[in-house]
């Protein structure tokens, strides 16, 4: 549910059509399109959101694991949380 969640908040980038002189739209799931761009500098920011959205992902994951609670507190926008490992 959280990797939905993840995924939905921070969506992923793709090319959403090709313009007449080779450039291309960059769109994700929130918006119809983000940028018009060289083919080039679509794959650099996809392979770039791709690597965030990612590491967002494991670190939600690794709070999950270490911290649970400080983990549904910020999840459900608690104003302060604490860390506690031990």
């Amino acid at each position: 549910m959280r990797e939905k969640y993840v995924e939905e908040r921070f969506s992923r980038y793709s090319v959403f059509g090709v313009h007449a002189d080779g450039r291309v739209d960059l769109a994700s799931s929130e918006n119809s399109t983000l940028a018009t761009v060289t083919p080039a500098q679509a794959a650099d920011l996809i392979v770039q959101r791709d690597a965030a959205v990612d590491m967002i992902w494991r670190l939600v994951q690794l709070l999950e694991a270490l911290a649970p609670e400080t983990l549904t507190a910020l999840w459900y926008g608690a104003e302060e949380v604490s860390v506690s490992t031990q």
